[in-house]
């Protein structure tokens, strides 16, 4: 160990920090062999959301876009590192660890930043500094309209976002905090990674503002606790979720946690640590495992983490098909128009042109509908011709702006039932005389 680093304090949980360490330890391996990202943050981070991921956020893996899902935001999207631990450790299907180790590589789903859609789990597309926090606030809304809407039976779940000093610097910070606060959009909560280190340096060198003062401003609760105490962030968790506004809990942290030299400061940001520091790191933390090996037990752990939320969301399966019809149909309607991206809408209405036989494509619509709850008897034939319009638009633009993508029936984050490129061809060939018809008022 390096003889400038002191040992680090024990954790209040044991159990949790090795978990964490889990995360550090896949951002700090993925970060050095892509030899470019920002391992502070993750590793810095990493306390919050192992208590967060295992003992309060309701997801499933194995349903990712089951529409009353918490909703978890990574704002400081320069730290996807973590995103990206946290889905593969708890079990999404499409988060292998050959994607880990791909990390920042072409044709990979762990981009630099989170890209909604590369991979599932990923809710929005976050980059620029504040972007995820102005999002959160827009699916806090949505989440108390569609409540107000169809009742909390149907729609009752949270939004969870991580955000960063540069996230608050924004002026967009300031309008949708403003807006959340004036809402009381209390089912919104933002952990703010308060370790005062910027890329450039501490963050006095631009900033002074008194971040609890200004989100109470807002008509936010807001409080400070130590980010690295998994007992205090439990308790905080747990006080969020009584308010009647809502929060900003302030989590006191280290940047690159652990690493021995570079911890608490800007050169652990947005550079590898190097392989030094790395061993160090390891050392410190008490990580014996080599590069990219998670050990069973605390896989386990995590695997049970992730999936603890098919119970509930099976409850709720359950609630919406006891909803009378007319309400169970027109939330359904609400969710595809929400839920539904524009490449499964694509997809979707190619299908309606596939050369297969019938009661395959039947088995298609059917299998789609299971999975994106949208009318399983929906007659696919009905569609409007508008929609079969939007189908040929977006099978243009996928293939003029990502001509490495397979179009694929009916999810989009499986590798089943892909639809290949000649039969692709071919159902654009018979969706083009329709359109030409349509546009001519035939």
């Amino acid at each position: 160990m390096n003889a400038a680093a002191a040992p680090l304090p024990p954790p209040t949980n044991p159990k949790l920090r090795r978990l964490a360490n889990a995360l550090r330890a896949l951002a700090m391996d993925a970060v050095e062999q892509a030899k470019s990202g920002h391992p502070g943050m993750p590793m810095g981070m990493a306390d919050i959301a192992a208590v967060l991921w295992t003992q309060f956020l309701r997801f499933d893996p194995q349903m990712p876009d089951w529409p009353d899902r918490d909703r978890f935001i990574l704002s400081n999207g320069h730290g996807s590192m973590l995103l990206y631990g946290l889905l593969h450790l708890t079990g999404y299907p499409d988060m292998t660890l050959e994607e880990i180790r791909r990390f920042r590589q072409v044709g990979s789903r762990t981009a630099g930043h989170p890209e909604r859609g590369m991979a599932s789990g990923i809710e929005v597309t976050t980059g620029p500094l504040g972007q995820g926090l102005g999002n959160s606030v827009g699916m806090a809304l949505a989440e108390r309209h569609l409540a107000a809407e169809f009742g909390d039976d149907l729609v009752d779940h949270r939004t969870y976002v991580f955000c960063g000093d540069g996230c608050l610097m924004e002026g967009i910070s300031h309008e949708a905090m403003s807006l959340a606060g004036h809402l009381r959009l209390n089912k919104l909560i933002v952990f703010w990674d308060d370790n005062s280190i910027s890329i450039d340096g501490p963050t006095d060198l631009a900033v002074s503002d008194d971040q609890i003062m200004r989100a109470r401003a807002h008509g936010w609760n807001a409080e400070r606790i130590d980010g690295m105490d998994h007992n205090a962030i439990a308790a905080a968790i747990r006080r969020a979720h009584s308010s009647d506004r809502p929060s900003l809990i302030a989590c006191r942290t280290v940047i690159a946690y652990g690493a021995p030299t570079k911890a608490g400061t800007a050169a652990a940001h947005g550079n590898p640590l190097g392989a030094e520091e790395i061993k160090g790191a390891r050392e410190r933390l008490g990580w014996e495992y080599p590069p990219f090996v998670i050990p069973d037990d605390i896989r386990e752990e995590w695997r049970a983490a992730g999936s603890r939320g098919a119970a509930v969301r099976q409850q709720w399966e359950q609630r919406l098909g006891a909803a009378p019809a007319d309400k169970r149909a027109e939330f359904l309607r609400w969710i595809e128009h929400l839920e539904y991206s524009i490449y499964g809408l694509a997809r979707e209405n190619l299908i309606l042109y596939l050369r297969v036989p019938p009661s395959q494509a039947q088995k298609l619509v059917a299998k789609k509908s299971e999975r994106n709850y949208t009318a399983a008897k929906h007659d696919i034939q009905e569609k409007s011709l508008r929609h079969l319009e939007d189908a040929a638009e977006m099978y243009d633009m996928l293939s003029r702006s990502r001509p490495w993508a397979t179009v694929q029936c009916f999810d989009a984050h499986s590798n089943e039932l892909r639809l290949p490129e000649d039969i692709a061809q071919e159902c654009m060939q018979a969706v083009r005389p329709v359109l030409d018809k349509w546009k001519k008022g035939t």
